[in-house]
């Protein structure tokens, strides 16, 4: 019995002493020796030492993605987000909106007829050139210019198009119906007069379908809405995905309401701010600058002023080159403001070194030398020896000659800006204008007499 009972006491004191032992050899194995996360962390620090980095700055595999809900987002613009940074939901109304603008065709018994622009559909956004029905979110969220995504495409009497030998149905958009432009109405309400309008993607489409209805009260109203909103750098953004581009557009080459072409050209004007709506806005600059030989004296002041703000863009230029005496005719003929805003046009063409022997081979103003005095108006006094000296300057840099000018739109050989600015007589007159200039209060005038005096020095 006792030897039962010893053996009992042995078996148990050997069962505790193993589970002692096995308990105390994991613990100490755990302290002294380091996990597989440690481990292959510390081999991820050392590979990042090695690269000259440290664990701070390397590249992370795993990221929280900042939605729109967060509210830590709200103060950074969209094109900061990109579309990775938006909801699902919020990412299809985005495409859904987008896609009213690509490829647009416009039916309608009233105002609206058939859009069409030389065979190619506008739209706010980038879309293959190949495919005119895709949808790709890729690359939204960059600067984007106006798709001519159906340049290949025609359209036939039953509106379908044709690309090569298929058949597409392209989309038709319906101006709004009677129920759809009350509730428009009461947005446009709602934002017709606010001081600091903050616009937004809903709100700018409405803007858009408010564009095609037949009443001139609600077309200059959402118009006058349009350019308040878009003195305003991210309404611009917002308005230029929204559609409203192409009727901007399309009003500025088929209505003949004169309250509506103003509007239409005040939008314009405004929304040429923008540095991506000047890349959208090139297709502007034409029917712009044909208003000019018909346009009153607001709609031609307004037409001036986007036309200078879609100058600062040199891709934009091309469309000015064939125009430039038109111009020209305004600097001599039309009053202050208009004199103004287009030697700010011409400044900005001469800031181009592409544009430069256009510009000389244009006529030269007949009154350039009497603008040349100290009692011409400063604003015009200042772009006047700016755009001097910036094709002075070109001339001696480029060793620019007289046969160097294109032939395509040169005027008569006296009658050139060239001859008028680097002709025997014309230099004696314009060094004696400057010299009643050397002295005037104004810094910027002061400093571009001076560089055209030490280039002419040199003849």
């Amino acid at each position: 019995m006792d030897l039962h009972d010893n053996a009992k006491k042995v078996v148990v004191c050997s069962a505790l002493f193993a589970g002692f032992a096995y308990f105390s050899l994991s613990v100490l194995r755990n302290v002294f020796s380091p996990s597989k996360d440690q481990s292959s962390s510390t081999n991820n620090n050392n590979n990042n030492n090695k690269n000259g980095r440290k664990s701070s700055q390397c590249v992370q595999t795993e990221v929280s993605v900042p939605i729109k809900e967060d509210k830590r987002w709200y103060k950074l613009p969209p094109e900061m987000w990109g579309p990775w940074a938006k909801t699902i939901q919020d990412r299809i109304k985005e495409l859904n909106l987008q896609s009213t603008a690509n490829n647009v065709i416009f039916r309608s018994p009233g105002r609206i007829q058939s859009i069409t622009t030389n065979g190619t559909s506008l739209s706010s956004h980038n879309t293959p050139r190949n495919s005119p029905r895709c949808r790709s979110p890729n690359n939204l969220s960059k600067e984007n210019s106006l798709s001519r995504s159906v340049d290949n495409l025609s359209k036939d009497n039953n509106n379908h198009l044709h690309q090569g030998d298929h058949l597409i149905d392209g989309p038709i958009i319906k101006p709004p119906s009677e129920i759809e432009m009350i509730n428009y109405k009461k947005i446009l309400d709602k934002l017709f007069g606010q001081k600091n309008p903050n616009l937004s993607q809903q709100e700018a489409s409405v803007l858009g379908m408010l564009l095609m209805c037949d009443d001139d009260e609600v077309l200059v109203k959402t118009l006058t809405v349009i350019a308040d909103c878009a003195v305003f750098t991210p309404n611009i953004n917002v308005i230029c995905d929204s559609g409203c581009l192409v009727m901007l557009l399309h009003l500025l080459n088929s209505s003949t309401i004169p309250a509506v072409i103003a509007s239409t050209t005040q939008a314009i004007g405004n929304l040429a701010n923008g540095e991506r709506s000047q890349e959208l806005m090139r297709p502007f600059i034409i029917p712009l600058m044909d208003k000019l030989k018909t346009a009153s004296h607001l709609q031609l002041t307004w037409s001036l002023i986007a036309l200078a703000n879609l100058a600062h863009r040199d891709s934009n230029h091309i469309d000015f080159l064939d125009h430039l005496n038109e111009l020209i005719v305004l600097i001599e003929k039309g009053c202050t403001r208009v004199q103004l805003q287009s030697l700010k046009i011409l400044v900005n063409l001469s800031c181009n070194q592409n544009s430069i022997v256009y510009l000389l081979a244009a006529r030269c103003p007949v009154n350039l030398y009497n603008l040349l005095i100290p009692t011409t108006d400063e604003e015009i006094l200042i772009r006047l020896c700016s755009f001097i000296s910036n094709l002075v300057e070109s001339v001696f840099r480029r060793s620019i000659k007289h046969t160097h000018l294109p032939t395509i739109n040169k005027v008569a050989s006296p009658e050139t800006l060239y001859s008028g600015l680097f002709g025997v007589q014309a230099v004696e007159t314009i060094k004696e204008k400057l010299k009643t200039l050397s002295r005037y209060p104004n810094e910027n005038i002061v400093s571009s007499v001076q560089k055209i005096e030490k280039k002419l020095i040199l003849l």
